[in-house]
């Protein structure tokens, strides 16, 4: 579903990133993306955090910018999704698999 944007999408890479539809580009979807080593950030608690401005984006781990961009800033509302999933085949040794959220916070500056 466009515009989607992940603020924390864990694979074999922790990722942030924006996708929008862009009719231009091969397969109509077009994003803005990073990656961070999943032995960094993976395995330990962090706080992975969006500020979502009407001009930019910026993703943000334990308050530190990892990632911006100006493109494919949503002017949408959108709903917040919070999943976990396997980034490898489930043949035993992965699971039981398991995601932890301490705490979801929204909020609009004043």
């Amino acid at each position: 579903m466009l515009p989607h944007v992940d603020i924390a999408r864990a694979s074999k890479k922790i990722s942030v990133g924006s996708y929008w539809g862009n009719p231009n580009v091969k397969g109509g979807v077009d994003k803005k993306s990073a990656s961070m080593s999943r032995n960094r950030y993976g395995f330990d608690y962090y706080v992975f955090s969006l500020e979502w401005t009407s001009s930019r984006l910026i993703w943000k781990i334990n308050g530190v910018p990892v990632c911006s961009s100006t493109e494919g800033v949503p002017h949408v509302p959108m709903y917040i999704n919070i999943n976990s999933t396997l980034y490898q085949d489930a043949d035993g040794t992965v699971l039981p698999a398991e995601m932890e959220v301490d705490w979801v916070r929204c909020y609009q500056p004043v």
